[in-house]
């Protein structure tokens, strides 16, 4: 009989998955691993297993064997991420690095054996370019965040987009190039921020903004990102008075609740987010009581805080909400949109009729031109 794998389960044995954790071949967690976040884990047979894990929004991949040897298998300060995938050979493992500018290599690993590279793939040729991106870090109250800045050419100051992830969770990443080709191209510098919810600053401080305990005042996932964009403008890289936000899935809520608080931006943009978590019913009501830890009816101030719906009067600068016909959270979108149109908000609702929560490439376009242009960004 083959002996048990080496696999992951979730933290919480419930949807969503928001941490995993490491089990050895007798189904026990892996203790030493418990505080990482773990993304893949692949099973070695009679040897151990290779184990993906975020180190900010850098992945690398460590290595466990049967005797409890824990080493890395990628370098610790590599500003990539990895992941891995089987190989051609039996028993081989294939390690493909994607760099910051999007650009990938590969390896093949054995036990017992270093990276054995492949040859560097050739240029696809063509004109276009990856916007160049680094990766920034700053502090927090509640630890180091990262994002990942693109600039346009030049000195700068420059107008600023920031953009917040959906999911939350494993939602940014090294490598990733999102929206910036199309900001840098119009003149914006563009900031992919990590945020606390994502799980970027550990397990623990995950969990405080989806309790929603002292919202809106208290908002570790907006105070986070507000602190990256503050390290921008001392720095004379971005515009203080031309500041801009928007954020898809759980980074539109955040979006929704960094509007109604204290903020710098000029405009923002929800594209298909929450803006009442009240509103939810079925499973995605179970989880957010889940989240919170009591029902709308037991703690009424907790679930009111984290919905921004409750305090529309609290926008005071433009916001376009991006709504998909298709999508769960549509009536939301449009509930959000009348209440702040009641509130005197200037608020601009955009539907697309045929897209559903991921919006395909075409539209996704469509929804970013909106933007530009209400941002006077063409």
């Amino acid at each position: 009989m083959d002996a048990t794998p080496w696999s992951r389960r979730n933290a919480y044995r419930r949807t969503p998955p928001m941490w995993w954790l490491v089990t050895d071949r007798n189904g026990e967690v892996v203790e030493p691993l418990r505080g990482h976040r773990v993304r893949q884990v692949f099973d070695v047979p009679g040897w151990g297993c290779l184990v993906v894990v975020f180190r900010g929004l850098r992945v690398g991949v460590l290595a466990v064997t049967d005797a409890g040897d824990i080493f890395p298998i990628t370098p610790a300060d590599d500003e990539a991420s990895w992941r891995v995938d089987h190989g051609d050979l039996p028993g081989e493992l294939r390690l493909i690095r994607t760099g910051l500018d999007g650009s990938l290599t590969t390896a093949g690993w054995e036990p017992g054996t270093t990276l054995r590279w492949d040859p560097p793939a050739e240029s696809a040729g063509g004109t276009d370019r990856p916007s160049p991106i680094t990766l920034i870090s700053w502090d927090t109250p509640g630890g180091r965040l990262e994002g990942l800045l693109a600039t346009p050419d030049g000195p700068g100051p420059f107008p600023l987009v920031v953009y917040l992830h959906g999911s939350p969770w494993f939602g940014l990443e090294v490598g990733a190039q999102g929206d910036s080709a199309f900001w840098t191209s119009r003149g914006a510098a563009f900031l992919q921020a990590g945020y606390a919810g994502s799980g970027i600053l550990g397990e623990e401080l995950m969990w405080e903004p989806l309790r929603s305990v002292g919202m809106p005042e208290r908002d570790l996932d907006a105070d986070g990102v507000l602190e990256g964009v503050a390290q921008l403008v001392r720095t004379g890289l971005a515009d203080a008075d031309r500041l801009y936000v928007y954020g898809f899935s759980a980074g539109g809520y955040l979006v929704n609740r960094m509007i109604t608080r204290p903020h710098p931006f000029a405009a923002a943009a929800c594209w298909d987010g929450a803006a009442d978590v009240r509103r939810f019913t079925g499973e995605t009501h179970e989880i957010q009581i889940f989240f919170r830890g009591c029902t709308p009816e037991e703690c009424p101030d907790r679930w009111d805080g984290a919905s921004p719906a409750s305090r529309p009067e609290a926008v005071t600068i433009p916001l376009t909400i991006i709504s998909a016909g298709r999508s769960n959270l549509r009536e939301d979108s449009a509930a959000w949109h009348a209440a702040l149109s009641r509130a005197g908000a200037d608020s601009t609702l955009f539907v697309y009729p045929d897209e559903d929560h991921l919006f395909g490439p075409d539209a996704h376009r469509s929804a970013l031109g909106r933007l530009a242009e209400a941002w006077r960004l063409p």
